[in-house]
C-alpha cells in the first residue's frame, strides 16, 4: 500500500476546503440552532493546509446574512475571532439577496470556522463555499 498525500502544497488555483470542486461548506455552519454556534473543538471548522488566502462565496436568496470568521492554530489550541492581517475588525462576510465572494489572508491559520450572526439561514435557498489557496 502506498502513501498519498493529501495536503494541499503551493496552490495557485483556489482548492475547495470542503471537499471536491462545488462542494458546498454549509456544513461548516453547524447545524439548525448551532449555526449560531462559534466553534470550540479542534475538529470543527474546515483544515486550510496552512495556505495563504481564504475565498468564500455566501449565496442569500432573501432577507440577508452575516456569517463571521473564527481562526484556530495548533501552536495555541483555542479558536478565537479571526482579524485579518493589516485590520483592525473581525473578520466577516456578508449577502443579501446575492452572491457575494470574498478573499482573507489568513497567513497560515490551521482551521478557519464560522458562523451565523446575522440572518436566518435557508438549507433550500443558501449557499457557502469554501477554498484555500497560496497565491
Amino acid at each position: 500500500m502506498t502513501n498519498v498525500h493529501h495536503g494541499y502544497g503551493r496552490t495557485r488555483r483556489p482548492k475547495n476546503i470542503a471537499g471536491a470542486d462545488a462542494a458546498s461548506a454549509k456544513g461548516a455552519l453547524g447545524t439548525g440552532a448551532n449555526k449560531g454556534a462559534a466553534p470550540t473543538a479542534a475538529t470543527h471548522g474546515l483544515a486550510t493546509e496552512n495556505q495563504r488566502f481564504l475565498h468564500l462565496s455566501l449565496t442569500d436568496a432573501a432577507g440577508g446574512l452575516e456569517v463571521t470568521l473564527y481562526a484556530y492554530n495548533h501552536a495555541f489550541g483555542t479558536w478565537g475571532e479571526f482579524i485579518p492581517v493589516g485590520s483592525a475588525a473581525v473578520a466577516t462576510i456578508t449577502a443579501t439577496g446575492a452572491t457575494t465572494h470574498k478573499v482573507f489572508d489568513i497567513s497560515g491559520t490551521d482551521r478557519i470556522g464560522f458562523r451565523i450572526t446575522d440572518g436566518a439561514w435557508d438549507d433550500n435557498a443558501d449557499d457557502f463555499f469554501a477554498a484555500a489557496s497560496t497565491f
